[in-house]
């Protein structure tokens, strides 16, 4: 595994905190008898009842297979656990499942990782943050992301076996011939210079009805109009301005699945790039 920074200070920890409040439930610890986290090196700890201040989650809403959480909030009393295990709670930021255990039941959770995160090492979304007496460990839910990061993760072999995979099981095209249109996208907008911030972004929505189950558009908060300040028409846009704008899609979970639509539509009929330049807002 590749170590990181992921310590946030107590003030910022709290913003994070509060964030997942308001969109997660709260659990209540008194009925838990204990807690077994599973790490991404397949370790385990368990961890007593007792030693739970604190749990929050926010469940991943498509997943519909077995419970998993979008983002989480756990806060634990270290006088109630064991040094070692304290220790391995911060090392690394790599939990991928947390089992709460009552006298009645047992429900085992999941945990999404950032979609910009190496599957291997740790997930970029958790945090931890010890103070006197409790650590606090959560993930931040990120609905926008860069196009600088986003192009560094799509070189992975495993977002791109995805996104390939995602486009050929609903387009004519075989795997092979999605990577290689995904990779010369990728390649292309690597070399193209962003302009300035845009206030629109790209939204990639989840829409099952359609064939694709995806619609990327671009959102416009400035402008309004019966569209619902929603623009279609990616494939004409230049790829400055495509870099300008934030990236989000709507569904945690299904971050490259979406991606691989929202490269399908910006190569959509092969626009070349003169006509692309030819867009004006």
């Amino acid at each position: 595994m590749t170590k990181t920074t992921q310590v946030l200070p107590q003030e910022e920890m709290q913003t994070v905190v509060q964030q997942l409040k308001m969109v997660g439930s709260t659990v209540d610890p008194s009925p838990i008898v204990a807690l077994k986290i599973g790490f991404e090196n397949v370790e385990v700890i368990l961890i007593s009842g007792t030693a739970v201040q604190e749990l929050t989650i926010v469940p991943e809403k498509l997943v519909t297979e077995e419970p998993c959480l979008a983002g989480f909030q756990l806060k634990l009393a270290i006088d109630q656990i064991p040094a070692k295990d304290i220790e391995r709670l911060q090392e690394y930021e790599d939990i991928v499942d947390i089992t709460v255990i009552t006298q009645h039941q047992t429900v085992k959770y999941n945990t999404s990782w950032s979609p910009l995160s190496d599957p291997f090492a740790e997930n970029g979304n958790q945090f931890c943050t010890l103070t006197t007496g409790q650590l606090e460990i959560a993930t931040k839910i990120r609905r926008f992301y860069d196009w600088s990061e986003i192009l560094v993760a799509a070189e992975s072999p495993e977002n791109r076996q995805e996104m390939g995979m995602t486009l050929s099981d609903k387009t004519p095209h075989s795997v092979d011939e999605c990577l290689s249109r995904l990779r010369n996208t990728v390649e292309t907008m690597q070399t193209s210079q962003a302009e300035l911030v845009s206030t629109a972004y790209l939204v990639v929505r989840h829409t099952p009805s359609t064939f694709s189950a995806w619609t990327p558009v671009i959102f416009r908060p400035d402008q309004v109009g019966e569209n619902g300040h929603y623009f279609n028409g990616i494939e004409a846009v230049p790829y400055p301005k495509l870099l300008s704008m934030q990236v989000q899609v709507e569904t945690t979970g299904f971050f490259w699945q979406g991606m691989a639509w929202l490269s399908h539509q910006i190569t959509l009929h092969g626009v070349d790039e003169v006509t692309r330049q030819a867009y004006r807002d």
